[in-house]
């Protein structure tokens, strides 16, 4: 059965310096949020990297997927989900990710970087 989901790109850019060493720039929402329905996340990945233009498709690093799964109303959170799943597109591809934390008791919402291990607040 399939189930709703909401999904959003967001595509991160940085500078890089003349050591070869990249800086964070900014971001921007390539995707704007959408609702779909499908029968797992992988489905709504695959949506989603089709969706995805060919200029921010040549940097797969600097791609982000943002997932939201809903659940039946006797299983949601007060903010009406049950969690957020991001991947970057390399990730799908097999390399790095984002992964969530969440804090039951604040029902605040962090993203770890894999690489990184910085952290990232969700309001």
């Amino acid at each position: 059965m399939k189930k709703l989901f909401e999904y959003a790109v967001i595509f991160h850019k940085y500078e890089e310096l003349k050591n070869g060493e990249k800086v964070y720039k900014d971001s921007e929402i390539i995707i704007n949020p959408k609702f779909t329905l499908a029968e797992s996340e992988k489905e709504v990945i695959f949506k989603a990297t089709r969706e995805i233009d060919e200029a921010y498709a040549r940097f797969p690093d600097n791609v982000e997927i943002l997932i939201r799964k809903f659940l039946k109303n006797s299983k949601m959170n007060q903010d009406g989900f049950s969690r957020i799943t991001t991947t970057s597109l390399p990730s799908f591809l097999g390399a790095t990710s984002y992964s969530n934390n969440t804090d039951k008791e604040s029902n605040s919402y962090t993203l770890t970087s894999t690489i990184s291990n910085e952290k990232y607040p969700i309001t």
